[in-house]
């Protein structure tokens, strides 16, 4: 069955440049009018009895979708208000947004970013750049389907549950979310379609990471990318579900090799490391370094005598973790024991997402 069509309301922002600028707008505005679409742009009004701020104000808690014409003017006026004398109507309009989405946690589905040709993803001011943004005209459909509730592929009904036979018990002494059966299951990056969203054509990498996004290091070696790299997505799957709705709470994992090649993006983040100083240069690292504070250095890891951790802050106060052990297994163990202690990565993320 396909979904019910509805007649959004939209709201149109953008900056005042150019004469050439404002014609897109309206061009915009139009073509959305004649697709049905209710708009609301600065462009029909002529001077709103109750003013201008009052009737932005207004449109904003009125309307189901904003779409913010992004360019660098824009950016600009919305990120350094100081350094601008123009553009007052797009800084306020940019505060209110920005409460709105204070309120409602920066859970966006209203606000969305759109750029006409010329225009570039990184003229989506910083804080809306987690959100799908659309390139008019190439992507007007995409727009379209999005503000009129229209998927691109039908819905299939869902069936008849499956009955499934026991499963055989685990062996494994230590058979928990750990076991082989999961780890057998893991996913590179589950969250590869709003990846490729943000990503796909910019590549800035700011669309997906920022301070609070944790960084799980694996060696580069085939041993450490067979068994340790189960261990480090099913850790990547525990900071994920605990992020929520946030979207830069989450786990990436990389290899050592990247690690220190992009360290100017990622050597500011919390960071944990999986897997011995012989697999992993980044454990390599830690395990050689001094102990600079105290609780800071290595540690023994309850359980076993070969399970080894590694805490330290790094410049910007934020944790910095290496866990390894001296086989696969201890290491898996390693890892599953400070999933499972609150003191290990409850603590750890009570320090990253401050």
């Amino acid at each position: 069955m396909l979904p019910a069509l509805r007649v959004p309301r939209v709201l149109i922002i953008y900056s005042h440049e150019s004469a050439e600028h404002t014609g897109r707008v309206l061009d915009l505005s139009d073509r959305l009018k004649d697709d049905g679409v209710k708009v609301a742009v600065d462009l029909d009004e002529t001077s709103p009895p109750d003013g201008w701020p009052a009737w932005m104000d207004r449109q904003i808690r009125e309307s189901d979708f904003v779409l913010m014409v992004c360019t660098a003017a824009y950016r600009q006026r919305v990120e350094q208000p100081d350094e601008t004398p123009e553009g007052r109507g797009a800084i306020w309009e940019s505060r209110l947004i920005y409460d709105y989405l204070y309120h409602a946690k920066l859970v966006n589905h209203r606000f969305v970013p759109v750029l006409f040709h010329g225009a570039s993803p990184d003229d989506v001011p910083v804080r809306l750049r987690a959100s799908t943004h659309y390139s008019l005209y190439d992507d007007y459909e995409a727009l379209y389907r999005r503000l009129t509730n229209q998927l691109r592929a039908t819905r299939v009904g869902t069936g008849r549950l499956k009955r499934l036979p026991p499963a055989a018990k685990a062996t494994h002494p230590l058979s928990t979310v750990f076991s082989s059966e999961h780890l057998n299951k893991t996913m590179s990056n589950p969250r590869y379609y709003d990846d490729i969203l943000r990503l796909d054509r910019t590549y800035d990498r700011h669309a997906i990471i920022n301070k609070e996004t944790v960084v799980v290091v694996v060696g580069t070696t085939v041993v450490a990318e067979l068994l340790d790299r189960p261990a480090a997505e099913f850790l990547r799957d525990h900071i994920d579900q605990r992020g929520a709705e946030y979207p830069f709470r989450r786990g990436i994992v990389v290899t050592d090799q990247a690690w220190f090649d992009e360290a100017l993006v990622l050597q500011g983040n919390p960071v944990i490391s999986i897997g011995g100083p012989p697999a992993n240069k980044l454990s390599a690292e830690f395990n050689g370094r001094p102990q600079s504070a105290p609780g800071e250095g290595k540690y023994s890891i309850p359980g076993g005598v070969a399970r080894t951790g590694f805490y330290c802050k790094n410049s910007q106060a934020l944790p910095q973790v290496g866990l390894w052990g001296k086989t696969a297994g201890e290491t898996r163990e390693a890892v599953e024991y400070y999933v499972q202690n609150e003191k290990g990565l409850g603590s750890f993320l009570k320090m990253s997402w401050k």
